[in-house]
């Protein structure tokens, strides 16, 4: 298990509002004894990504209410991957 860690940027919302983040269109839930133990959501409705592993890649995304707030596709590489793969559009973790 690879011990990186990131912080996807809260989703901007009121105490009242309903934010939902998903991971590959699945709800992620808000404790993470609850779902996978490395994707968390904390009160505040920031995302974290714990002790990164492959199974981290996916596309996050934050609605608050129904508006659409944010979305990040994130992929994990090794460091020799990232020097002979093309560049594309997300967060790259390197590990």
């Amino acid at each position: 298990m690879l011990k990186y860690a990131l912080t996807l940027c809260d989703c901007r919302a009121t105490p009242e509002d309903v934010v939902t983040w998903l991971k590959d269109g699945e709800i992620i839930m808000s404790n993470a004894t609850k779902g996978d133990p490395h994707i968390m959501v904390d009160m505040y409705n920031k995302l974290y990504l714990v002790e990164v592993t492959q199974a981290s890649e996916g596309n996050y995304t934050c609605f608050v209410g129904n508006t659409h707030m944010q979305e990040v596709m994130v992929y994990v590489v090794s460091q020799t991957k990232s020097h002979t793969h093309g560049k594309a559009l997300g967060i790259y973790i390197l590990v």
